[in-house]
């Protein structure tokens, strides 16, 4: 998988929308809250404005969260197409036999998977991987 193919950048690029989905929901989330909690310390304040406060703190949340829950489908596709475009290489980097078809394929991909979910859990998994 190298570094500079175009997949890579995408992957990336992709990251990055949804780091910057993710900041932006929890910034506006703190600010909502701090907004919140210093209103009573206010002298003379107006419940209309707490209301109008509220009402557009939610509604932001809600954009916020929509933008970054859309980001994250993005970016969760970008990932399965990156590893469907580098699935071989990866093969080749962990230096495992390619699969015959495609039954053999997703047997494989099945047990990588459970290893990487369950070796640390379980000693007697890792024997298959570490030859």
């Amino acid at each position: 998988m190298a570094p500079q193919s175009s997949g890579w950048a995408q992957l990336e690029a992709a990251q990055g929308r949804l780091d910057f989905a993710v900041a932006a929901f929890w910034i506006h989330l703190a600010v909502f809250a701090a907004g919140l909690l210093a209103f009573p310390a206010l002298r003379a304040w107006d419940p209309a404005l707490l209301a109008v406060s509220l009402v557009g703190g939610a509604i932001g949340m809600i954009v916020f969260y929509s933008a970054a829950l859309q980001t994250l489908t993005a970016y969760g596709l970008q990932v399965r197409a990156t590893f469907d475009l580098y699935r071989w290489e990866l093969l080749d980097a962990l230096h495992l036999p390619r699969p015959a078809n495609a039954q053999a394929e997703y047997e494989l991909w099945s047990s990588l998977g459970d290893f990487l979910l369950y070796a640390p859990l379980k000693s007697d998994r890792r024997a298959r991987w570490y030859r």
